[in-house]
C-alpha cells in the first residue's frame, strides 16, 4: 500500500506540473498572437507608405508602432515569466530568436522613414520577424498532457498561420492600390498568400471544436467582409502590371476587417485552451490531494507496524551501532589519515588505537552479527600498529635517504648512509641509494682527473675505468676527445714548418715579378694614351651614325606594321558590327519568349489560386516558372544595352581606323626615303669605328694584365711575409702542449 500510494502520489504530481506547464505556455501563446496581430498591421501600412512614397498613411504608421511597442513590452515580460530554458533547449532558441527579430525589426524602422527600401524589402523584413514569433510557438504541442489538447493547440497554430498569409495578402494588396500597379514580385507574393490561406484553414477545422468551427465558417457569409472579397478580385485583375485602381486606405480597412475577425476568432480559441489547461490544473489538484490522503494512511500504518518490529531489536543494536560508530571514527579514521599522509608524503609518529569488543548477547543472528563486528574491530587495531610501525620505518628511510640526496646536490659523493640499521626492503633501498652513488661517483671523478692533466697541457692521459651505459658514454667521448685534439696539434704542427719554408721561397720571387710588372706597365700607358683619343672620336661618329640607321629601320618597321594592322582592324571591326547585329535580334526574341512565359505563370497562378487545395502544388511551379522569365528576361535587357553599345563604338572604331590608315600610308613614304640616306652613313662609319676599336680593346686589355700582375705580385709578397710570421707564432703556441710527437722529439 505505501509503495502504491507513492507511486499514485508522484504520477499525479507529475500531470498537475504537466497541465500548470501548460497553462503558462497557453498565456505564452496568446501574447504572441496579441504581438503577430500588431506587427502584421505595421507591416501592411508600412508597404503602402513606401509605395506612396511617404505622402500616405503617416498617422496610422505612427499608432501602429505604437500598439506594436506595447503588445511587444507585453510579449517579452511573458516569456521572461515564463523562464523558456526550462521546456528544453529548442524552446529556448526559438523564443530567443524571436526576440532578436523584434529587436531588429525596431532598430530598422528608420529605413522605412528614410523610404531606403522598396516596398517587397520591406514586408519581407516584417514577415521574417512574423515568422520568427509564429516559430517559438511551434513547440507548444510537444508539452501538452493528452492527444486532445496537442490537436487543440495545433489548430490554433494553424489558425495563426492563415491569418499570418491573409496579412500578407494585405500588405501586398496595400502596396499595390498606393502605387496603382503591382510589381512582378508584389503579384507572386499576393497570388501565394491567397493559395496558401486554404491549406492552413482547413487545418485548423481539422482540429478545432464545433463551436469554433462554427465561428470561423459564418465568416465566409458576413456581409460586412464582402467588400475584402471585392478587393481581392481586383487585386488578381492587375496580373501583367495591369494598373491597380481604388482608394488604398478604403481597400487596407477592408482586408483589416477580415483580420480583425479572424483574430476574434483566434482570441476565441485561445481562451478556450487557457480555460482547458486551468481545468485540467484543477482536476490534477484534486487527484493529488485523493493520492496524499492515501499516502499519509498508508505511511501511518507502516510505522506503527514497524514500531513493535523494530522496537525488539533497536537496544541490542544500539550498543553494536556505538562501538561501531567508535571503530569508524577512531580506528578507520585514523589508519585512513595515516594512508593520506603516506600517499602525500608526510611521514609522521602514529599512536595505534585500543577498542573493547562488542557485547555479543543471545546466541542468535544479532549475536552473530556482533561477533563478526568483534573481529572486524580486531583486524583493525592489528592494522592500526603494523600502519605505525611502518611509518616510524618509512620516516627513518626518508631521513637517509634525504641525507644522501642533499650530499649528492652538494656534491660530496663520497656520503654514505648506514643500511645496517633496517631491514628487508627498507635495508636494500638505503643500500641501493649508497649504491648509486658510489656507481654515479666513479666515472666522474676519473672525468676529473682527466680533465685537470688536459688543463695542464698533458694530452697522454685517458680514461680506463670499466664503465657501461651513459658512463661508457662519457668515457668514450672525453678519450675521443683528448686523441682529436692531440692528433691536431701534431698536424698544426708539421704544417706549420712547412709553410713557412714555402712562404720564403714565394716572398723571392713575387718580388722580383713586381718589378719587371711596373716598367712594363709605364710603357703601355703612354701607347694606351693616344689610341684612346682617337678611338674615342671614331667610336663616337660610328655610335650617331649606327643610332640614326637604326630609328630609321624601326620606323621602316613600324609603318609597315601599323599599315598591316589597321587593316586587319578594320576588316575585324566589320565582322564586330554584322556579329552585333546579329545578336541583337536574338536577343529581341528571348524577349519575346521571357514576356510569353512570364504571362503564361502569372495566369497559371491565379488558376492554382482559385483551384485550392488541387492547384497548390502547380501554384508552386507556376512562381518557379515567372521567377526564372523574370530572371531570362533582366538578362536579356542588360545583353541587349551592351550589344547596343558595342556596335555604337565598332561604328567608331571602323572610322578611326579608316583615317588612321591614309595617315601611315603617308609616313611611310617618308620614312622610306630618309633611311636609304642614313642607311649609307651608318655603313662607312661603322667599318672605320671597328677597326679602331679593336685596336684600342687590344692595348686596354694588356695595360689592365700588366697593371694586375704588378699589384698581385706586391700584395702576394705582403701575405707571405704576413704568413710566415704567423707560422712561427702558431708553432711556438703548439709547442706548449705536451704530446707523442714532442715527447719522441725531446727524446
Amino acid at each position: 500500500m505505501l509503495c502504491f500510494s507513492g507511486w499514485l502520489l508522484h504520477e499525479r504530481w507529475v500531470r498537475m506540473a504537466e497541465a500548470s506547464s501548460l497553462l503558462e505556455l497557453a498565456d505564452y501563446a496568446v501574447a504572441t498572437g496579441a504581438l503577430v496581430h500588431d506587427v502584421q498591421r505595421e507591416r501592411g501600412l508600412s508597404v503602402g507608405f513606401i509605395a506612396g512614397k511617404g505622402k500616405v498613411f503617416q498617422q496610422e504608421l505612427r499608432e501602429g508602432r505604437r500598439e506594436t511597442d506595447a503588445a511587444r513590452e507585453q510579449w517579452a515580460g511573458r516569456a521572461a515569466v515564463l523562464q523558456p530554458a526550462r521546456f528544453g533547449d529548442a524552446f529556448a532558441d526559438a523564443v530567443h530568436d524571436a526576440g532578436l527579430a523584434t529587436d531588429a525589426l525596431v532598430a530598422g524602422r528608420g529605413a522605412v522613414d528614410g523610404l531606403t527600401l522598396v516596398p517587397a524589402d520591406a514586408a519581407k523584413r516584417y514577415t521574417g520577424t512574423i515568422d520568427r514569433l509564429l516559430a517559438s510557438t511551434q513547440p507548444l504541442a510537444g508539452f501538452a498532457p493528452d492527444v486532445a489538447t496537442a490537436g487543440h493547440l495545433s489548430a490554433w497554430q494553424a489558425l495563426a498561420e492563415g491569418k499570418e498569409r491573409v496579412g500578407r495578402e494585405r500588405s501586398a494588396l496595400n502596396g499595390a492600390f498606393t502605387s496603382g500597379t503591382f510589381s512582378e514580385e508584389g503579384y507572386i507574393r499576393f497570388v501565394s498568400a491567397i493559395a496558401q490561406q486554404s491549406a492552413f484553414f482547413d487545418r485548423f477545422r481539422a482540429g478545432a471544436t464545433p463551436a469554433e468551427r462554427d465561428a470561423f465558417d459564418r465568416l465566409a457569409d458576413d456581409p460586412e467582409l464582402a467588400e475584402a472579397a471585392r478587393v481581392r478580385a481586383v487585386g488578381l485583375a492587375g496580373a501583367g502590371g495591369a494598373p491597380v485602381v481604388g482608394d488604398a486606405a478604403a481597400a487596407f480597412t477592408a482586408v483589416s476587417r477580415r483580420i480583425d475577425r479572424i483574430k476574434a476568432v483566434e482570441d476565441a480559441v485561445a481562451v478556450d485552451l487557457v480555460e482547458e489547461a486551468a481545468a485540467t490544473v484543477a482536476a490534477t489538484r484534486g487527484e493529488l490531494a485523493s493520492a496524499l490522503a492515501l499516502a499519509l494512511l498508508s505511511s501511518v500504518g507502516a510505522a506503527l507496524l514497524g514500531h513493535s518490529i523494530v522496537r525488539s531489536i533497536v537496544v541490542r543494536l544500539a550498543a553494536a551501532s556505538v562501538r561501531v560508530e567508535e571503530l569508524g571514527r577512531l580506528a578507520v579514521a585514523a589508519v585512513e589519515e595515516a594512508s593520506d599522509a603516506m600517499a602525500r608524503g608526510e611521514v609522521h609518529s602514529f599512536e595505534p588505537v585500543v577498542l573493547q569488543p562488542i557485547p555479543a548477547g543471545p546466541d542468535d543472528e544479532i549475536g552473530a552479527l556482533c561477533g563478526h563486528l568483534n573481529t572486524i574491530v580486531a583486524q583493525t587495531v592489528r592494522s592500526s600498529g603494523s600502519m605505525a610501525a611502518a611509518l616510524t620505518t618509512l620516516g627513518a628511510v626518508m631521513e637517509a635517504v634525504d641525507a644522501l640526496l642533499a650530499a649528492a646536490r652538494a656534491g660530496e659523493l663520497d656520503t654514505r648512509a648506514d643500511a645496517n640499521q633496517f631491514s628487508g626492503g627498507f635495508r636494500a633501498l638505503v643500500q641501493g641509494a649508497n649504491d648509486l652513488l658510489a656507481a654515479v661517483g666513479r666515472p666522474i671523478h676519473e672525468a676529473g682527473d682527466v680533465l685537470e692533466q688536459v688543463a695542464a697541457r698533458d694530452l697522454t692521459v685517458r680514461m680506463t675505468g670499466d664503465y657501461r651505459g651513459e658512463y661508457a658514454r662519457l668515457q668514450t667521448a672525453i678519450n675521443l676527445a683528448v686523441d682529436n685534439l692531440r692528433e691536431t696539434l701534431d698536424q698544426v704542427v708539421r704544417a706549420t714548418t712547412e709553410v713557412d719554408a714555402a712562404a720564403g721561397q714565394i716572398a723571392s720571387s713575387a718580388q722580383s715579378v713586381a718589378m719587371g710588372a711596373a716598367e712594363q706597365a709605364a710603357g703601355l700607358q703612354q701607347a694606351a694614351s693616344g689610341l684612346s683619343s682617337v678611338a674615342a672620336t671614331t667610336r663616337n661618329n660610328a655610335e650617331a651614325a649606327a643610332v640614326a640607321d637604326g630609328l630609321s629601320r624601326s620606323a621602316r618597321s613600324a609603318s609597315a606594321e601599323g599599315l598591316s594592322s589597321m587593316e586587319a582592324m578594320n576588316g575585324v571591326m566589320v565582322r564586330v558590327r554584322a556579329s552585333a547585329e546579329g545578336t541583337a535580334a536574338i536577343i529581341r526574341d528571348i524577349n519575346d519568349i521571357a514576356f510569353q512565359t512570364n504571362l503564361l505563370a502569372l495566369n497559371a497562378a491565379v488558376e492554382a489560386a482559385r483551384a485550392g487545395d488541387a492547384g497548390r502544388g502547380f501554384a508552386v511551379v507556376a512562381e518557379e516558372v515567372r521567377n526564372l522569365s523574370g530572371r531570362a528576361k533582366d538578362a536579356a535587357r542588360k545583353t541587349e544595352s551592351l550589344i547596343h553599345t558595342s556596335m555604337e563604338v565598332a561604328c567608331e572604331g571602323q572610322r578611326r581606323a579608316q583615317e588612321a590608315h591614309a595617315n601611315l600610308v603617308q609616313i611611310g613614304l617618308s620614312v622610306e626615303r630618309v633611311g636609304l640616306t642614313v642607311e649609307e652613313i651608318a655603313t662607312a662609319s661603322e667599318g672605320q669605328a671597328r677597326m679602331l676599336s679593336e685596336v684600342d680593346r687590344g692595348v686596354d686589355q694588356l695595360e689592365r694584365v700588366t697593371q694586375q700582375n704588378a699589384a698581385s705580385s706586391e700584395e702576394t709578397a705582403a701575405a707571405v711575409e704576413q704568413l710566415s710570421a704567423q707560422s712561427r707564432e702558431l708553432a711556438g703556441l703548439v709547442g706548449r702542449f705536451r704530446t707523442r710527437a714532442s715527447r719522441r722529439a725531446a727524446a
